[in-house]
């Protein structure tokens, strides 16, 4: 009886409380087993109280144990809230409107975006290095030079084949010179005049002038043969006239030729005072007409010119005979005697020759009648074929495809050309802008080494041309374009900032270490003071809304697809009310529907929020203080 009065007085439920007070002292039962932090039960045994029959010990072990966590649970939540509402007075944030932007965090590296690895086109020997690291340098500055001396004779060598092959064309493209068709047109109309006379055969006045020649070739050998009476005569007649004329220049002149001459001379001015007298007349009369005194002008020049004549012959005979008038006198003697003795005596050679002449005349004549024979007409169209084939070579005097070959030849030299002059350019390194040294991988005497793996080479940087590359995740990559705001920070230079742009956003991400990155440069609006390697942390604004409603985003409170803000009203009652969202940042959220600007809303503490899971568990609690709104968010109640 005294066990069962002992677990009597343990059992005290206290309903409606919300507390559930367990003796804070072991309690033994028969059998025990130590339980709860030292209570004791005897397992096995029934106990009694007062003629009620207690249950088994095992189920009302099992009660006990159930309502003491129940119990215990209820108090430890309520003990919370009480503590939440009586230690943490409530925090409220007004409603406001303002600024709110959106950005995107990212760390990078400054990198130049102008950085130039310069070196030689091709290997060969290192002449000169005018460079050292650091020094500044300007565009077009030579920096190195290569040793040139097999390099330059290539470049003359191209530009003399150049230069031929481009006459070459030149002479191609002219085409046909026009002397040269002219004369071969020439050609060819005298080759087609010569075939129409050959078709239309000789014409009459050919064949009667070589008639007629013939006829005079054999007069002529006829009268050789056959001297005419009347041409002998005459031929001595001659040689009679020649002796008489050389005896009287022999003898000199007669007394009746000297007065012959004198009164010829006498009789010539005469002549020419009448007509100066008719001159005189004509002057002083008016009545006579121009033409008269033309006609006595004309007589006087004539009287003048007979005056030097008779003065002439009258000098002749005066003076004696001259050597040389003997010595023609003689030989027209002679040329007289010598006709005669050809018609007389003909020689052999003056036959021959005759005969000949009879033959020759008679063959052109037969040529005239028949000029042409079978033979002449096939070469005169021979011929003309000819003229035809040189006229069209002069008209067009190379093909097209000799032009074509032409022209590619002046393409490979012009190419040749530009690889020896892009060989010789190459031989000199020249900074291409304004900027410092940062690496000299080369020296003088040394062999250049070309390609992709390590070559020899000076790198110039432009330390004011400067970007940031940096790495974005692929979740806020989507966010990111060209020509978004950036505020930039660094490592190196504490407590500044400097402004930058988004330049360049890649299309595609690359995967480090099983992350996916997207690489997006930043251009410094202010690079001063910021060196290449510097790490810089990138703030990239992505979206901006001026002026609009804003809460803490710890006082928007979900439930389920719905956000709800706790206001606080004037009497410090809470009003829950469903709010819409616009955008949001880390620290605020745009509230477009739910709240007025100036409004209150309650900021949950971060010792009186708790979530706690959903079930039956949660169904309990809810009937033990107050319980939780849905959504898994439990806030505490205003006090």
């Amino acid at each position: 009886m005294a066990r069962e009065g002992a677990t009597a007085r343990l059992i005290s439920v206290f309903v409606g409380t919300g507390h559930v007070p367990v003796a804070a002292r072991p309690v033994s039962l028969s059998g025990s087993k130590q339980i709860d932090g030292g209570s004791a039960v005897q397992i096995g045994s029934t106990a009694r109280h007062g003629g009620f029959r207690l249950p088994s010990p095992g189920i009302l072990i099992g009660i006990v144990v159930l309502l003491a966590a129940l119990v215990g649970l209820g108090y430890l939540v309520q003990s919370r809230m009480t503590a939440a509402t009586t230690t943490a007075p409530l925090v409220t944030a007004p409603v406001t409107r303002q600024d709110l932007t959106a950005s995107v965090s990212a760390t990078g590296t400054v990198v130049s975006t102008a950085t130039s690895k310069l070196s030689f086109k091709t290997a060969g020997l290192v002449a000169s290095v005018a460079v050292v690291v650091g020094d500044q340098v300007h565009p077009g500055q030579i920096l190195a030079r290569e040793d040139t001396s097999d390099l330059e004779p290539a470049l003359l060598q191209a530009q003399a084949n150049l230069s031929a092959n481009q006459a070459k064309l030149a002479l191609l493209m002219q085409g046909a010179k026009p002397e040269d068709v002219a004369a071969a047109q020439a050609q060819l109309d005298a080759s087609l005049a010569k075939l129409a006379q050959m078709q239309a055969g000789p014409s009459d006045g050919d064949i009667q002038a070589s008639q007629s020649a013939l006829d005079s070739a054999q007069a002529k050998l006829d009268h050789l043969l056959n001297p005419d009476s009347r041409d002998v005569l005459a031929a001595r007649a001659a040689v009679d006239s020649a002796q008489l004329k050389l005896d009287s220049v022999r003898a000199g002149p007669t007394q009746a030729d000297i007065i012959a001459a004198q009164a010829a001379l006498s009789s010539a001015y005469n002549a020419r005072l009448k007509d100066s007298v008719a001159m005189s007349n004509i002057k002083d009369s008016p009545s006579q007409r121009p033409t008269d005194q033309q006609t006595v002008l004309a007589a006087m020049v004539v009287d003048d010119l007979n005056i030097k004549v008779a003065q002439a012959k009258l000098d002749q005979l005066l003076a004696q005979p001259t050597q040389a008038d003997l010595s023609a006198a003689e030989l027209t003697l002679q040329q007289a005697q010598q006709k005669l003795d050809v018609l007389m005596n003909p020689t052999d050679a003056d036959v021959i020759a005759a005969r000949s002449g009879v033959d020759q005349a008679r063959n052109a004549l037969t040529l005239k009648q028949s000029p042409f024979s079978d033979a002449d007409f096939l070469g005169q169209q021979q011929a003309i074929k000819s003229a035809q084939a040189n006229l069209a070579t002069k008209r067009q005097p190379y093909q097209d495809s000799d032009i074509l070959s032409a022209q590619a030849a002046v393409l490979q030299s012009q190419a040749a050309l530009a690889t020896a002059q892009a060989n010789l350019n190459g031989a000199t390194v020249v900074a291409p802008f304004e900027g410092v040294v940062s690496a000299v991988s080369m020296n003088v005497g040394e062999t250049a080494v070309t390609g992709a793996t390590n070559p020899s080479s000076i790198t110039v940087v432009d330390p004011s041309q400067l970007r940031i590359d940096v790495q974005v995740d692929e979740s806020d990559i989507s966010n990111l374009a060209v020509g978004q705001p950036a505020t930039l920070s660094f490592d190196a230079i504490p407590g500044r900032t400097i402004p930058g742009k988004v330049i360049a956003v890649a299309p595609s991400g690359t995967l480090t270490q099983g992350v996916v990155g997207y690489p997006v440069a930043i251009q410094l609006q202010n690079p001063r003071g910021v060196r290449a390697g510097m790490t810089a942390t990138a703030q990239i604004e992505y979206q901006r809304k001026n002026a609009v409603l804003t809460v803490p985003n710890r006082a928007i409170v979900r439930q389920g697809r719905d956000r709800f803000v706790d206001v606080q009203t004037p009497s410090t009652e809470t009003q829950r009310k469903k709010v819409e969202v616009g955008m949001a940042n880390d620290e605020a959220t745009e509230i477009t529907s739910g709240v007025n600007e100036g409004d209150a809303v309650i900021i949950p503490q971060t010792a009186a929020r708790a979530s706690v899971p959903g079930g039956a568990g949660a169904a309990g609690l809810g009937a033990i203080g107050g319980g939780r709104p849905p959504g898994g968010t439990f806030i505490a109640p205003a006090p």
